[in-house]
């Protein structure tokens, strides 16, 4: 052979192993489902901080949001359908669970890849909450959570104060008649959060396990009886609750196509055409800044039932969290890009307040949003106490809540336990269907005139759905994990 040939040889071999290895240098993608809606600025951000991630990763992130008015229908499909992706928003105590997930193989053990993550391990010593038969499936956040729901309302629109069920009404009824503005100017999701004000109005039941919180679900008797499980739906305050709903529908303190509508309560406030929102406090405090620039400084105001009532719950790290897709081609990688954005702090700061400069600049210690900055990412599953520094646009209060309910706040007595759903997977569905469709309308007075007869009919199509034999699974699963603790 030529020396020539050897040369033209030697020069393609070159050639081909140049390609090779940019090939093997090309930034590997890691694909994110997180609940919201995508805000104008965060793509922006997120190529910021994809720069930082491709430089001491060697991956990207991309965001796919599963947007509020569908995220009930849409968050079980990602994990159904055989979508690649790598990371999603999972949590203790929905449907899907974190459990459930890992019994159905949609979310794969973490260990391994967890076992190069010292930064997480260093900073979370409890998972229980998010194991399943010996095995980490999920990273927890590094806040207390507690999120009571109630009622925030602006001050200016009448003279009475929010202190329970009575006044709330009396408050609405007083905005309807002298305003034009609706009290709950809002959509059908508000009808699973007023369900849930009403279980936190007696002393005793607290959300237990098997039904998604987010819907009609199931409650423990209380914090001591928490393995006693019972559906409130077949009590007579259920009854009660829901001819109040009908009054409150009748009264006009929601709109008549409130089960069609799209837009948050929330949103409709902030541009002046409701007079307050349901939700939890972080969301009513977080609010501040919003209605400070939309609405002139109004003051609101924020009751909720659980507070007077001595249940605020600490749900641990578990109800925010992140796993891994069984899906997911890269989960090592994974597993490195949640470490950075929960305990690395320059991460975190881009993933939660945006570019200094642009999405926020810093005063006296506070973070403050520089005005027309469109962004948030609902990263709630990497919230971290340790980073947190106080936002101006978050009324003062909330860090006096956040400081009392850290002091006396109850511990979730279902932490560590995992329900598995294997013999009730197919009740769990046919309950949610039967709640989407009759649960949601009792709840918002849409059932009709005959309230009892609704209720009858929606308690019947539960026993069909199966709702006795899941309560009977939660139960048994409870008390020998109660026993064995």
């Amino acid at each position: 052979m030529s020396k020539k040939l050897i040369s033209l040889l030697l020069a393609v071999l070159l050639v081909f192993s140049m390609v090779g290895f940019a090939a093997a240098e090309e930034p590997v993608e890691i694909i994110m489902y997180l609940w919201g809606n995508e805000c104008s600025q965060n793509q922006h951000v997120l190529d910021v901080l994809n720069e930082k991630m491709v430089a001491d990763l060697g991956c990207y992130l991309t965001v796919k949001y599963l947007p509020w008015d569908v995220k009930a229908v849409q968050y079980p499909l990602i994990f159904t359908s055989g979508e690649e992706f790598d990371l999603a928003y999972v949590y203790a105590s929905g449907s899907p669970n974190i459990q459930s997930l890992a019994e159905a193989g949609a979310i794969i053990p973490m260990d391994e890849y967890l076992a190069d993550c010292p930064a997480i391990l260093e900073g979370i010593t409890d998972w229980a909450p998010t194991s399943y038969q010996g095995s980490i499936y999920a990273v927890p956040c590094m806040s207390l959570v507690c999120n009571p729901k109630g009622y925030a309302y602006r001050t200016d629109l009448s003279e009475i104060e929010v202190t329970s069920w009575e006044t709330m009404e009396a408050y609405m009824a007083d905005v309807k008649a002298n305003t034009d503005i609706y009290p709950i100017n809002g959509s059908a999701s508000d009808g699973y959060t007023l369900y849930q004000m009403f279980t936190d109005s007696t002393k005793g039941w607290i959300a237990a396990p098997g039904i998604d919180n987010g819907s009609v679900y199931l409650v423990g008797e209380s914090l001591e009886n928490y393995t006693t499980i019972l559906s409130p739906v077949f009590t007579d305050e259920f009854v009660d609750f829901c001819k109040l709903m009908k009054s409150w529908a009748d009264q006009g303190f929601w709109s008549t196509d409130i089960l069609a509508a799209t837009n948050s309560a929330k949103d409709n406030m902030n541009n002046g055409i409701s007079a307050g929102f349901l939700s939890h406090m972080a969301d009513w405090t977080g609010n501040y800044g919003n209605v400070q620039a939309n609405l002139g400084g109004v003051k609101t105001n924020w009751w909720s039932p659980a507070v007077d009532n001595d249940k605020v719950i600490n749900g641990t790290g578990a109800e925010d969290a992140t796993g891994i897709s069984a899906t997911s081609k890269h989960p090592a990688l994974a597993a490195k890009v949640i470490e950075k954005l929960l305990t690395d702090e320059e991460y975190w700061m881009l993933f939660q307040n945006g570019i200094e400069g642009e999405q926020y600049t810093i005063v006296d210690g506070n973070v403050v949003g520089i005005e027309g900055a469109d962004f948030g990412f609902c990263g709630w599953a990497f919230s971290n106490d340790a980073f947190v520094r106080p936002q101006a646009s978050e009324d003062p209060i909330r860090y006096e809540y956040k400081a009392e309910w850290a002091k006396t706040s109850h511990t979730k007595p279902y932490v560590g336990f995992n329900l598995d759903t294997t013999n009730i997977s197919t009740e769990l569905s046919a309950i949610s269907d039967v709640n989407a469709e009759l649960g949601i309308q009792l709840l918002l007075g849409k059932a009709g005139d005959d309230v009892e007869g609704a209720v009858e009919r929606y308690r019947e199509q539960l026993k069909l759905a199966g709702i006795d034999t899941v309560i009977e699974e939660v139960q048994r699963q409870l008390t020998e994990w109660a026993a064995n603790r």
